[in-house]
This record gives structure tokens, C-alpha cells and sequence, in this order.
């Protein structure tokens, strides 16, 4: 059995090949039945054709063995099989999440921040924007003169100026409690507060920058609930 899974796992095979040519009864001398191309050819195909009807049987009972284990952890194992099927799905029900949607304000003041926030222009927009904001990340280079840096600097001001107006607008629209329920908003309210605190000087010089860009490119992460959300 070890010779069988060492064969069909690739595992110290050579030394058991090198072991079984020195198996004759001289030195530096096989087996007698070796010695004729096709005897060794079958031996080679029997070894084969044994160790993948061994490893089957092998890996069979392990699975078997595993379902039957955790059929009897989860409790299923003397239902039937449409019993299993309703416990697995009510499982699902159990580990799914429901989906909040953020109810209109009645104020009419909040109700167009509100329409504006969840309309399909506006998440274009800043989806846009994100874009255009990695493309200015990568724009930086060693040697820059100052003036290819301050354009930079102020296109970089600007937008960090429209992240604050999304932030702006969604806490107006949609309400703190809603805004801050959603992993994504809070994601985004951290990078913009970062971000305009890295624009002052005093700040930018005890920020890691290299590891705050990393987190700006993270948000290109939004475009794909952007995008499903266009497409709805």
C-alpha cells in the first residue's frame, strides 16, 4: 500500500524504481523478467492500472466516511432526502441578510438631497470621478517639475471637493443612521475626511501617503455596486 501511494502521488517514486531495478540477483542487475521490453511495459501498466483503482477506493471511503460525519454533526442523517433539502434552505433563509432600503424624508428640503442620491446620474458621476481620481494617483513620478506638481496639488484639491459634496448630499438624503449602516458609506467617509486632512500641510507630513493611496484605489471597489445598481 505505501509502494501503491508513493507510485500515485509522485512522492519518493524514483527510489522505489531504483529499489526494485536492483532487486536481481547480481549487482547492477534486474529482474529477469525485465529484461524483455514488453514484460517490463505490463509491469509498468499493472502497477499503473493497481494504484488508480487502489487510490479510487482509498479517496471513496474518506469522502463517504466525511459525509456520514457531517450528516450526523448537522443532524440530517435520519432524514430523507426532501427533509435535507428543507433544512438546507432554511439554513440559507437563517444566514441571509435583509436588504435595507433607505426610506424618503418627508422634508422637502431632505427629499432632493434624497433623489439625488440615489439616482443612477448621480453614481455615474462620481463613479467617473473615482476613475479620473486613480488615473491623477499614477500621474505622479521622481523628478516632477513643481509646476506638473502643483496642477496635481489642485486637481487633487478638487477632487477631494466633490467627495465631500457626495458625503454632504448622502447624509442629507439619506440620514445618519441609514448613511452609517452601510459598510461602503463608512468606507467612503473615512478616505474623504482622510483626504482633506492630508491637504493640509502640518498633516500630510505625518501620514503615510503611499498606504493612504492604496486606500483611494479602494474605492474603485464601488464600481461594481455602481454598476449593478445602473443596470437595475
Amino acid at each position: 500500500m505505501l509502494t501503491f501511494f508513493c507510485v500515485a502521488t509522485g512522492e519518493m517514486w524514483p527510489d522505489m524504481m531504483f529499489d526494485a531495478i536492483d532487486s536481481g540477483t547480481n549487482v547492477d542487475d534486474g529482474p529477469v523478467f525485465l529484461n524483455k521490453p514488453y514484460m517490463a511495459l505490463l509491469f509498468i501498466m499493472f502497477i499503473f492500472i493497481t494504484c488508480f483503482f487502489v487510490m479510487n477506493l482509498f479517496i471513496s471511503v474518506i469522502v463517504s466516511k466525511f459525509n456520514e460525519e457531517k450528516a450526523k454533526s448537522e443532524g440530517t442523517s435520519g432524514l430523507s432526502e426532501e427533509q435535507k433539502e428543507w433544512v438546507k434552505i432554511q439554513r440559507y433563509l437563517v444566514e441571509c441578510e435583509p436588504l435595507t432600503i433607505p426610506v424618503q424624508p418627508k422634508n422637502a428640503f431632505r427629499q432632493f438631497f434624497y433623489k439625488v442620491s440615489i439616482s443612477n446620474p448621480f453614481e455615474l458621476f462620481i463613479s467617473i470621478i473615482i476613475m479620473l481620481n486613480t488615473i491623477l494617483l499614477c500621474m505622479d513620478y521622481f523628478g516632477s517639475s513643481e509646476q506638473y506638481e502643483d496642477i496635481l496639488a489642485k486637481i487633487n484639491i478638487a477632487f477631494c471637493v466633490v467627495f465631500a459634496v457626495e458625503v454632504v448630499i448622502k447624509l442629507i438624503g439619506l440620514g445618519f443612521t441609514f448613511y452609517f449602516s452601510q459598510n461602503s458609506n463608512i468606507f467612503d467617509f473615512i478616505v474623504t475626511i482622510a483626504s482633506i486632512i492630508a491637504l493640509f500641510p502640518m498633516a500630510s507630513a505625518s501620514i503615510n501617503l503611499t498606504a493612504f493611496r492604496i486606500l483611494r484605489v479602494a474605492r474603485l471597489l464601488r464600481l461594481i455596486k455602481a454598476s449593478k445598481t445602473l443596470q437595475d
